[in-house]
C-alpha cells in the first residue's frame, strides 16, 4: 500500500529517519525537519554517502515557525517535542502538518517533565490511542488520527 508522504521533526543522530526511509521504499517518501542546520546537512551527506536508498528530502525549519504538509503521516519522537520549551503549542503545529484523516505518532522522554498532560489535551484528533503502561518505559507515546475537515 502506497505510505503517501510521511515527515520526521527532530533529526537527531537520524536513526529513525534512516528507518522511515526504509519502511517507507517503494511505498512512500520522507521529509526530516530540523531547527539546526549542521543535523539537517549532516543527514543529507551521510544518508548520500551511505547510498541510502530512499533518502530522506532534509528540510532546515522550525515546527513552531514553518508552515509544511499536509503528510500522510508526522512522526516527533524522542525529547523534540520537549526540546521546544513550548511542548503543547510544538504538538498543535505538528498536528496541523497532518492531512485530514492523517496520522501523527508522538513521543515524549519522562526523564525530561511528566508528559501525560500534554497528550490529554491533544485537540484536533478523531481517535487517540497513548501507549505509557509498558513496563520500565522511559517515554510515553499517543498515536493519533486527525479529523476529517
Amino acid at each position: 500500500a502506497d505510505c503517501g508522504q510521511t515527515c520526521n521533526v527532530g533529526i537527531g543522530v537520524g536513526e529513525w529517519d534512516d528507518w522511515l526511509g526504509y519502511w517507507l521504499l517503494g511505498h512512500g517518501t520522507l521529509a526530516s525537519v530540523d531547527i539546526d542546520e549542521r543535523i539537517v546537512e549532516g543527514l543529507s551527506i551521510r544518508q548520500r554517502r551511505q547510498g541510502h536508498p530512499n533518502p530522506a528530502r532534509v528540510i532546515h525549519g522550525d515546527l513552531l515557525q514553518a508552515t509544511l504538509g499536509p503528510f500522510d503521516l508526522v512522526t516527533v519522537v524522542g525529547s523534540t517535542l520537549q526540546e521546544t520549551h513550548a511542548p503543547a503549542q510544538a504538538l498543535r503545529a505538528a498536528v496541523s502538518w497532518v492531512r485530514p484523516g492523517g496520522w501523527l505518532y508522538a513521543t515524549a522522554l519522562h526523564s525530561l517533565s511528566d508528559p501525560t498532560w500534554l497528550f490529554d489535551a491533544l485537540g484536533g484528533v478523531q481517535h487517540r490511542a497513548r501507549f505509557d503502561a509498558l513496563p520500565d518505559a522511559e517515554f510515553t507515546a499517543v498515536l493519533a488520527r486527525r479529523a476529517q475537515a
